[in-house]
């Protein structure tokens, strides 16, 4: 199943664990990713990985402790 190309999905925590397990499908399916990760080098990884794949994604450097950064996130997406 393919997604609409017009969909963004944001995954935070996806530079490992559940949050890549689910970062990468919809990727691969279509969707936008935002991979929202406070690590960089990880979250970097993945999106190359993802991009290595051919899936659409982004990275953003976020701590979803700070209001200022998921602001900054939600107007990257």
């Amino acid at each position: 199943m393919m997604m609409d190309k017009r969909r963004t999905v944001i995954v935070t925590g996806a530079g490992s664990g559940i949050g890549k397990a689910i970062a990468e499908p919809y990727a691969v399916k279509g969707a936008n990713v935002v991979i929202a990760e406070l690590n960089e080098e990880q979250g970097k990884q993945v999106a190359a990985d993802i991009m290595h794949k051919g899936g659409s994604v982004a990275f953003i450097a976020c701590d979803v402790s700070k209001e200022e950064q998921i602001i900054a996130l939600m107007a990257h997406s």
